[in-house]
């Protein structure tokens, strides 16, 4: 799978993407990378759900 089919799989728009990276489409995707494993945002909605407030 490539990075775009990944944006498109998210239903991220490519050209939006595009344009916050200034055109830089190997940053745009060098940064998706460093962050695909990243599950803090789970986490929290994990925490929150459970009113695990220390957890956050």
């Amino acid at each position: 799978m490539t990075i775009i089919e990944f944006w498109d799989e998210l239903g991220i728009d490519k050209d939006e993407v595009s344009a916050r990276f200034v055109g830089n489409m190997d940053l745009a995707a060098k940064c998706t990378m460093k962050y695909i494993d990243d599950n803090t945002f789970n986490e929290l909605q994990t925490a929150m759900a459970e009113q695990n407030y220390s957890g956050i």
